[in-house]
């Protein structure tokens, strides 16, 4: 999976399963991830200091401070594929109601540290304008992820494209029940119900957009040649959306 999306998944899950229990935030890193520092904005516009929580447990402490009601994960549905393998393209969000009904959304920002190895992360808070007066409701789309992905599972095997068909045939697999994946070596999970997680690691292993050596890369080349570009881009759409869709449903569970 996209490693903004990864993370921004693991801390929402994380800030809503604190919400749910009256606990701590708790949240673990992955390898290549440095710091990942929040900043807050003047929701009033008082001209007060702001606020920069220095790691995610920190941000959580400080929203309830600043009385949080809601916490929601977004991903944009309006995102060129093409891009996804470049940092700072996910088109993701965190949004926060607070209990005087202000909407802000907190926007990740990914920058490589040649020193360390690692990437910097770096949240900042805006004033969500426009936002609707009720949170939004996230439904399970496993139906609608499975009818895309035996699709283009069809286009991969007719584009010749055998791993593709086989990596897409596993997320079926996974989806319906068939088979229940083992998480690679220094894989942290989001903390989601256990009847949500089967969607989230379906959306992991179908995640294939990047950049070289990605679905985004010989397949459209092939489907080019043969004709079927138009399949191509129809299916690659149909399979992001109802990833994405999937994802929030499994993500913004009940808190």
């Amino acid at each position: 999976m996209n490693g903004e999306v990864s993370q921004i998944c693991r801390i929402t899950a994380a800030a809503r399963a604190a919400m749910r229990d009256g606990t701590e935030l708790n949240f673990t890193p992955l390898k290549y991830e440095g710091s990942t520092v929040f900043n807050f904005c003047d929701r009033h516009k008082t001209g007060a200091p702001l606020f920069r929580a220095k790691d995610p447990t920190d941000w959580f402490e400080h929203l309830k401070k600043e009385g949080i009601t809601a916490l929601f994960m977004i991903l944009g549905m309006k995102i060129d594929r093409r891009v996804l393998g470049f940092a700072n393209n996910s088109g993701a969000s965190i949004f926060v109601r607070y209990a005087d009904n202000v909407v802000t959304r907190f926007v990740p920002n990914w920058t490589f540290n040649d020193q360390t190895r690692q990437w910097s992360i770096e949240y900042t808070e805006a004033i969500a304008e426009g936002a609707p007066e009720k949170d939004p409701e996230f439904r399970n789309e496993s139906s609608l992820m499975e009818a895309a992905l035996k699709d283009i599972r069809g286009l991969a095997e007719k584009l010749g494209e055998e791993r593709f068909a086989k990596t897409f045939k596993k997320s079926e697999d996974i989806l319906n029940g068939t088979i229940v994946p083992t998480l690679k070596e220094g894989a942290v999970p989001p903390q989601i119900p256990d009847d949500r997680m089967k969607l989230y690691l379906a959306a992991d292993v179908a995640d294939v957009f990047g950049a070289m050596g990605t679905w985004n890369d010989n397949p459209a080349a092939a489907a080019h040649e043969q004709g079927l570009e138009r399949d191509y881009v129809t299916l690659s759409d149909r399979l992001m959306c109802a990833m994405r869709l999937n994802i929030m449903y499994a993500v913004n569970f009940p808190a």
